[in-house]
């Protein structure tokens, strides 16, 4: 894969009208987190965008926080391998005169408008000897995002829950989020809606190993992964098929080169995505924890015992 291989793709959308962005010089960031609490979110930069696409995404029309939100759908990838990696709205930009370009930056945020102006309703969200998922669905449905999904492992604990009374109070997303912590389930919002998995799940625990993606130097590995404390870092040629919670293997060594990695597993737990077209390669970088979550094992190693023969003497009457 090289440079020429590249492609990058943003459409906006607002008051039905609809602006498909190609060939022009654009920057992007994209970053994901397993928790729903932390935005997952996009910072984009596009030259010269012609003026009246530029007019939708200016700070003073943004400021308004008036609906219809202004909406934004980031696809980039290499040859062969483009797929949509963002989609949110547009919470602020601004447009500059630098020298000869116009550049317009801005900001956007998977489902930010909703969850920021949902709250829960005490007459609608009080429940009695209801099953969670019932409730939580609903919440969902009034969080105003698509239909949440669940990993088999969290469908099978809420199941299996014991009905709950509860009347929710503030925010949505905050109150979802603390009704899934007692069941030991957790949720992001991707790009497609909701998803709920159970703590240090995946959301395909029933995909067999043979099956579970590899990330390879032939699949676009760049450099060698930096195992941690629970799981590894790695770095490759910007895959838009890498999701949050999702499977994958390794096909490589670690950076001092001793241990292989080819036959362990581990699920995504953050993940960015980033690159520009003005002379760069595209990436991603993400952070994996071991799957099952059990660590490598390594054999301590005690400590030698040293003693001195005249011992220093300290404190005393």
């Amino acid at each position: 894969m090289t440079l020429l291989d590249r492609k990058v793709e943003l459409v906006i959308q607002r008051e039905g009208e609809s602006f498909q962005v190609r060939n022009l010089m654009m920057d992007f960031r994209v970053q994901k987190f397993s928790n729903a609490l932390v935005d997952n979110r996009a910072t984009i930069r596009v030259f010269n965008l012609r003026d009246s696409v530029r007019s939708f995404l200016n700070r003073r029309r943004l400021d308004l926080k008036e609906k219809p939100y202004t909406s934004v759908f980031l696809s980039a990838g290499y040859e062969g391998a483009v797929a949509m990696i963002f989609r949110g709205v547009v919470i602020n930009g601004a447009n500059a005169r630098v020298g000869p370009d116009w550049v317009t930056e801005f900001e956007s945020f998977t489902a930010k408008a909703q969850v920021d102006s949902a709250v829960c309703d005490p007459e609608a969200h009080t429940w009695i000897e209801t099953p969670p998922k019932t409730i939580i669905d609903t919440l969902f449905e009034a969080l105003g995002t698509n239909a949440a999904r669940y990993s088999s492992e969290a469908t099978e604990v809420l199941s299996g829950a014991t009905p709950m009374t509860i009347a929710c109070t503030g925010r949505l997303d905050q109150a979802i989020e603390k009704i899934l912590s007692r069941h030991e389930l957790v949720f992001t919002i991707e790009d497609d809606g909701p998803f709920v998995v159970v703590v240090n799940g995946a959301s395909n625990p029933n995909e067999p190993s043979s099956s579970v993606p590899v990330v390879s130097a032939e699949t676009g590995l760049v450099g060698t992964p930096k195992i941690t404390h629970s799981g590894v870092e790695i770095r490759s040629l910007l895959n838009p098929n890498l999701k949050i919670f999702q499977r994958f293997k390794l096909t490589s060594l670690t950076t001092d080169g001793s241990l292989e990695l080819a036959d362990r597993e581990f699920t995504i737990t953050n993940l960015e995505h980033f690159g520009s077209n003005r002379g760069e390669e595209f990436f991603t970088e993400a952070v994996g924890q071991f799957y099952p979550r059990v660590p490598f094992e390594a054999t301590p190693v005690e400590p030698t015992a040293a003693f001195t023969s005249d011992p220093v003497v300290v404190g005393g009457a």
